[in-house]
């Protein structure tokens, strides 16, 4: 006779996948912030119409996100006032 399988490992295992998912998640979106830092006058040339607006698209999320949430707005501003001054 073949032996049950032990389903607390298969729990385990998914358990692992999920906060593997998650953790990758976290590190894209932490990324994502603190790149508007080295390309924050690229952004304002888009914003002004001087180059293309694929930059204003990908970063209009993060300044809806900064407007709704004012920390995370002062947060951000302070972050960027490093790459810019």
């Amino acid at each position: 006779m073949s032996e049950p399988e032990i389903p607390a490992l298969d729990s385990r295992s998914r358990w692992r996948k999920l906060e593997a998912r998650l953790e990758a998640w976290f590190i894209a979106i932490c990324l994502y912030i603190c790149s508007i830092g080295p390309l924050y006058w690229a952004w304002v040339s888009s914003l002004r119409g001087e180059s293309s607006r694929v930059l204003q698209v990908i970063y209009a999320p993060l300044w809806f996100a900064a407007w709704l949430i004012p920390p995370f707005g002062r947060w951000l501003m302070w972050y960027i006032e490093l790459w810019i001054f």
